[in-house]
């Protein structure tokens, strides 16, 4: 049944596709080296697409359906225009590239080779700019399978369920902030976009945790774990005390951070630390009660 299924599929795609004949990349030729011709036929404006590999004993068909639809759901940008193109190289390696424009910029890659009975994926490319970030976030993403995976139906969906699993990314921040603006960002949304700890490190990158900056990173910690950002707030008070180990604040934002994760056997170390801290600076008599009955 479902082989009826591809084959209707199949015959529908393709007449369709023939029909529009003017507005579709047709390319003949014989991309698996057997000496007879083959053929892909996109049609750009449905995203479909048909390989047709022939060899002496029978023709494979691999067709692609709601392709640029696909694409569109599963990236998160303002799209205006899509843009595809297909090229082979002198080795007979098919490459699909869309680049999609709008308030961000999206590129995506797909590289198939052909062998005398399949379509084979063996690269996806991926890179991003997202316009609308705060901090121009970009992205590049690549994934090579060890071997080669068997192209059957080109589904979008399942090829980028893998590609999400198993690719490697670089993540880069194309708009340089002052200090002063990342601080009033995080005071007022008291939280951090995604990629959340790149974010941070990058921050923390630029501008380096030194007694110049040590209060505002506090602060940041402070702002992130009033907006129930506990983990990027532990992120950065771990950062604190790790370099300045007698700061004595940061130990009891650490601890509300701990105790807003339920994790209260950390919270109540934090605490306990905070108040060591607090008597020895002779402040016993200024540590909120709310430490004290969070430690009984």
């Amino acid at each position: 049944m479902r082989v009826v299924y591809l084959v209707v599929l199949f015959w529908t795609f393709v007449f369709s596709l023939l029909a529009k004949g003017a507005d579709n990349i047709v390319i003949s030729k014989d991309f698996n080296n057997d000496s007879l011709v083959d053929s892909l036929v996109y049609d750009p404006s449905s995203g479909v697409s048909v390989f047709s590999i022939s060899n002496i004993n029978k023709s494979e068909n691999v067709i692609t359906s709601d392709f640029i639809k696909n694409i569109h759901d599963f990236n998160n940008l303002d799209i205006e225009n899509t843009f595809v193109d297909v090229n082979i190289d002198e080795e007979n390696e098919i490459t699909f590239e869309i680049e999609m424009t709008g308030r961000g910029e999206y590129y995506e890659s797909f590289c198939f080779i052909c062998n005398v009975n399949n379509i084979n994926l063996i690269k996806i490319e991926s890179s991003s700019i997202n316009k609308n970030d705060f901090d121009g976030f970009s992205q590049k993403c690549q994934y090579v399978p060890i071997d080669p995976i068997r192209i059957e139906l080109f589904d979008y969906k399942l090829i980028n369920s893998i590609f999400q699993d198993e690719k490697k990314c670089t993540n880069r921040f194309l708009i340089k902030r002052s200090f002063e603006e990342i601080y009033d960002r995080v005071k007022i949304k008291k939280t951090i976009e995604y990629p959340t700890y790149d974010r941070l490190a990058y921050y923390l990158n630029e501008y380096r945790l030194s007694l110049n900056t040590l209060r505002q990173y506090n602060d940041i910690a402070y702002y992130l774990e009033q907006g129930e950002s506990f983990k990027e707030s532990l992120y950065i008070l771990k950062k604190i005390i790790e370099k300045f180990p007698n700061r004595t604040v940061a130990y009891i934002n650490l601890g509300d951070a701990y105790w807003g994760l339920k994790q209260i056997d950390n919270a109540k170390q934090a605490y306990q630390k905070y108040i060591g801290l607090m008597k020895a600076d002779g402040k016993e008599s200024k540590i909120p009660q709310r430490i004290l009955d969070r430690i009984r």
